[in-house]
């Protein structure tokens, strides 16, 4: 009989493609169970063993046992509802191991995974494949796998058993409250998986939408740079024309206007000529002067002296430069040299 009894190993969590197993290949189990039926008891264990029908040849094995309420004795991988044996076991060997009801240590292992589909009292799987050399021992085997210290997939054609475990004390309230834990964790982990595929999706539509927006604000950007440009240089041209066009005409127009002014002025004095009205209203702002009582309608010389007798004195006393002016404007008319 072969010694499964070794220390304990953690187990990791098993990997959901199982390839190459007995029914892909259609190879025959060859190892007889015994018994039959797994009935586990409420209080010590129940012995199972695996005889070869085949004697040929030193196989693979894989055991590997998934309840809540089950668990193999002195295992090689543990991890939650799993507990596994493994080995190389030579041609004719056979294997035997045992099954208990978990102690109170690990009534409540926990469930591997959201897609827990077993009952409480679980399953058990056995599977083998063919050595690649006679020879290969245990510890070649070790090697083999010691990155992982477990067998997920076969290496080879081989065949698989499975059976379904059952309690042999149903009634018993230590089961009964297990059973009880069990259901409710496995309510928490459906609850669990239901959160995770809205997380899941939530995450899915928040980056569909972010990746929307920062589609339109690219094309949004995009056509405002082509817009630009036309905007600008519709707004440009308004403004400039109307700014300089008022700004220069008012400004040259008045300063034309008084040069015009002086010259006809200056042609004025060049040329003098009689006006009567002003003669007229000369003589009458001097009422004692000697025209006092001349008649209205008579003309006055231009050249002569409208001054009343009583203001002559005041024009003696005139500065140089305008009697030299009066001086100059009667030798240039003609009418006072006449007189």
């Amino acid at each position: 009989m072969m010694n499964t009894s070794v220390e304990e190993e953690e187990l990791p969590l098993p990997v959901k493609n199982v390839t190459n197993d007995s029914s892909s290949t259609n190879s025959p189990f060859i190892y007889k169970i015994s018994p039959e039926k797994l009935l586990i008891p409420k209080t010590g264990h129940l012995d199972v063993s695996l005889k070869p029908t085949n004697k040929e040849n030193s196989q693979y094995y894989l055991i590997m046992l998934d309840s809540y309420l089950f668990e193999i004795v002195d295992p090689r991988g543990r991890k939650q509802t799993i507990t596994q044996l493994f080995g190389l076991s030579k041609a004719g060997e056979e294997i035997k191991f045992k099954i208990r009801f978990r102690d109170a240590e690990r009534s409540t292992p926990g469930l591997t995974h959201y897609d827990y589909d077993k009952p409480a009292e679980g399953s058990i799987s056995i599977r083998h494949w063919k050595t690649e050399d006679d020879h290969e021992s245990e510890n070649v085997w070790k090697w083999r796998f010691a990155k992982s210290k477990i067998v997920w997939r076969m290496d080879g054609p081989g065949g698989e058993l499975k059976l379904d475990l059952l309690m042999e004390n149903e009634d018993d309230e230590e089961v009964k409250k297990r059973k009880k834990a069990f259901e409710d964790e496995l309510k928490i982990m459906k609850d669990k998986k239901i959160q995770a595929g809205k997380a899941e999706k939530t995450k899915g539509d928040t980056e569909d939408n972010t990746k929307e927006k920062t589609a339109d604000k690219t094309q949004e950007n995009s056509k405002t740079t082509e817009e630009k440009p036309e905007k600008k240089v519709s707004e440009k041209v308004p403004e400039k024309v109307p700014e300089k066009v008022p700004e220069k005409v008012p400004e040259e127009v008045p300063k034309k206007a008084p040069e015009k002014s002086k010259k006809s002025q200056a042609k004025s004095v060049k040329d003098p000529k009689p006006n009567p009205e002003r003669s007229v209203i000369q003589t009458s702002k001097y009422p004692n002067s000697e025209y006092e009582n001349m008649d209205p309608n008579v003309h006055i010389p231009v050249g002569a002296d409208k001054t009343p007798p009583d203001k002559k004195m005041e024009t003696q006393r005139t500065p140089m430069k305008e009697s030299k002016k009066s001086n100059t404007a009667k030798k240039k008319n003609p009418c006072c040299s006449i007189l």
